[in-house]
């Protein structure tokens, strides 16, 4: 009789322990997959490498130097008002277009070159609480507007976004932890918000949307094809890692566009690189479209497909 009732009170005990870890193991699943921001539940399609963003364009050439200002190490530099500075966008943008010449061409001069500039952007971020920020480091206008003017060092959203993507399939052909690190301290940079970070370059309205900004100003700019750039870079680290958490930030990305893309379209002409100054630009209008075109690959959500066909019939 003793033996039994000992047998049920370890039985309960066996079962109650179960009962507290299956609820924690709730709470944490809970807590990584749910975030304070409007997300749509999209299905987040993988898509061939040859059908994501950065890829299948023209090979780069390795004599760049001869029409290109770069360092001594041959990294490239932007000119602003006689002065040559790094430029975060375009050390990236430069980095992942190595990697897709590589992946063409199999020429390890490529990879070699795109090493070298992930180093250069390494090597000029900053850390704040872990998560790494690239500034820029001369003073701009946005759209010639003196009012809104980034003084240096600022920090974009874009620049964020597009080092995410640099820097995961640098690990992703290397193996090397190095970049995976860098990866997850770029990523972290995603969840310090205007109101509790300084850098930041995510905000979230008043009405509960998660954007990210390419120029983060008093007043945001919520530019259009710099936020859906930034997306790309969230898609890659997702892709990477199948974290739960970067699931739904790509998601609360994502139906922010969804949500607000109607005020990007000017009906029957070219729509607003940003919702602030409402600036229009043709070439721009082209980009919009193709990436209307890669959300609705990435999602299989009908409305991109659709608003790329609205932006088109607007702006042949």
């Amino acid at each position: 009789m003793k033996d039994r009732q000992l047998l049920s009170k370890s039985g309960l005990l066996i079962l109650f322990m179960i009962m507290l870890w299956v609820l924690a193991c709730s709470k944490i699943l809970d807590t990584t997959d749910s975030l304070p921001f409007h997300a749509n539940n999209y299905i987040i399609r993988e898509l061939p490498y040859g059908q994501r963003p950065y890829t299948g364009e023209p090979v780069v050439s390795l004599k760049y130097q001869e029409i290109h200002p770069t360092d001594e190490q041959g990294v490239i530099l932007f000119l602003y008002k006689e002065q040559a500075y790094y430029h975060p966008v375009n050390i990236a943008q430069w980095t992942l277009g190595f990697l897709d010449s590589y992946d063409q061409t199999g020429d390890p001069e490529y990879l070699e070159r795109a090493e070298l500039f992930a180093r250069k952007l390494r090597e000029i971020a900053i850390e704040v609480k872990e998560a790494l920020y690239f500034p820029y480091t001369f003073d701009i206008p946005v759209h010639g507007h003196p009012v809104d003017q980034m003084v240096a060092p600022w920090y974009s959203g874009m620049a964020q976004g597009q080092s995410l993507s640099a820097f995961v399939r640098l690990y992703s052909v290397t193996g090397k932890r190095d970049y995976l690190k860098a990866s997850e301290n770029i990523f972290q940079s995603f969840f310090y918000l205007r109101e509790e970070s300084d850098p930041w370059t995510a905000f979230t309205d008043t009405s509960g949307y998660y954007w990210i900004e390419e120029y983060p100003m008093e007043v945001p700019g919520r530019v259009l094809n710099g936020f859906i750039f930034a997306i790309y870079g969230l898609y890659d680290y997702y892709l990477l890692t199948r974290d739960l958490a970067s699931r739904q930030l790509l998601r609360a990305s994502i139906t922010t566009i969804q949500s607000y893309l109607c005020e990007y379209r000017n009906e029957g002409g070219i729509s607003y690189y940003c919702l602030k100054h409402r600036h229009q630009d043709g070439g721009y209008h082209m980009v919009h479209i193709g990436q209307l075109y890669t959300l609705y690959h990435i999602t299989g959500d009908d409305y991109f497909l659709e608003m790329a066909h609205s932006f088109e019939a607007d702006y042949p």
